[in-house]
């Protein structure tokens, strides 16, 4: 089979279309790619604070029904629900320490009162305690570091952030 000079000129013209179209979907992509990860470290960012406004009513849900007064020393003690409760203080997914969840590691920090009776639920309780998101990856899942106490703000930094059992941390600013 003989080719002719137009059927050779428009195979190239073909290829050379073809490329074309690879090369501005690997630019349409490479433009797409940070504003996707952006997007995705925001959306886990809102997620980390949902997580901490959570730990926050659980907490004073805890004090108030099962603590007498007091908080859960952990996450698991908080996830734990009261005799005769069919849930927790908290959801599941928080119930561990420490509990990682769409990005972040989140850590309750709370010192066990010592000699206090043990919660309605059985578990230790504690005077005061410091919640704390951390992404996992710094810079892929999240860019922000944010934490809260029994003072019920959310504090965020782009540095971890020094637990304070009470008042606000010193190297965070408050955003609620």
């Amino acid at each position: 089979m003989t080719h002719t000079r137009d059927s050779k000129t428009t195979m190239l013209v073909a290829i050379a279309i073809i490329i074309g179209l690879i090369l501005v979907t690997a630019v349409a992509v490479a433009i797409a790619l940070p504003s996707l990860r952006g997007a995705r470290m925001k959306s886990n960012e809102a997620s980390a604070i949902a997580s901490l406004r959570a730990i926050n009513s659980a907490q004073a849900a805890f004090a108030a029904n099962c603590g007498n007064g007091m908080f859960a020393a952990t996450l698991a003690g908080l996830a734990a629900p009261a005799a005769g409760a069919s849930a927790g203080f908290v959801s599941p997914e928080l119930g561990s320490d420490p509990a990682t969840r769409s990005g972040y590691t989140i850590r309750l920090i709370a010192p066990a009162a010592a000699n206090a009776p043990r919660a309605c639920n059985g578990a230790e309780v504690a005077g005061a305690y410091f919640a704390a998101a951390e992404p996992v990856t710094l810079g892929s899942t999240g860019a922000q570091f944010f934490a809260t106490n029994q003072g019920d703000t959310i504090y965020q930094s782009p540095l971890p952030i020094d637990v304070s059992l009470t008042g606000p941390p010193p190297n965070a600013a408050a955003i609620q």
